[in-house]
């Protein structure tokens, strides 16, 4: 999910579904993240990689990642982060920084200004075969393949009571 203010200017409250608030979304191999599994797996640092081998994607399956779904959200997430990784830095003399924590913002708005905003889709199969295109990280451990888009697409209405 990506918050666009100008079309979702309505915050995200606790007694509505947060997709009758944010449709917004970037496809991203980075946030497809193996959830479901039906086997014994060791997953790696943050679950983008496990040790099953190379990945099935549902057609009908869709993870909704919420890190920036809403800007406020993110920015005070952002906040904590950097904090963290600043105490870090602080407590381990080998620690050479560089964490993505400390880009969330700048990513976001790097982001808004770069990719247009498209309409409804979700099926994406360009997106989607790009992403099959696995490349194996470790032994036995893929990653899906890169995927080339500067659209941000917008969630249809039928997924507006879903979350």
């Amino acid at each position: 999910m990506i918050h666009v203010p100008e079309h979702e200017p309505l915050p995200i409250v606790a007694d509505a579904p947060i997709l009758s608030r944010r449709r917004h979304f970037l496809p991203s191999r980075v946030y497809s993240k193996p959830c479901l599994v039906r086997e014994p797996v060791v997953f790696g640092p943050g679950g983008h990689r496990n040790t099953l081998g190379p990945r099935h994607l549902a057609d009908d399956l869709y993870l909704v990642h919420l890190k920036s779904a809403d800007i406020g959200w993110m920015t005070a997430r952002a906040d904590v982060q950097a904090e963290l990784v600043s105490a870090a830095a602080l407590s381990n003399p080998d620690y050479r920084g560089g964490h993505g924590w400390t880009q969330t913002v700048a990513q976001y708005h790097q982001i808004r200004s770069t990719h247009r905003i498209g309409g409804e889709d979700v099926a994406l199969p360009e997106i989607r075969a790009a992403m099959m295109r696995q490349a194996e990280r470790h032994k036995h451990q893929f990653v899906w393949g890169k995927v080339e888009n500067s659209t941000i697409y917008r969630i249809p209405d039928r997924f507006g009571t879903v979350l």
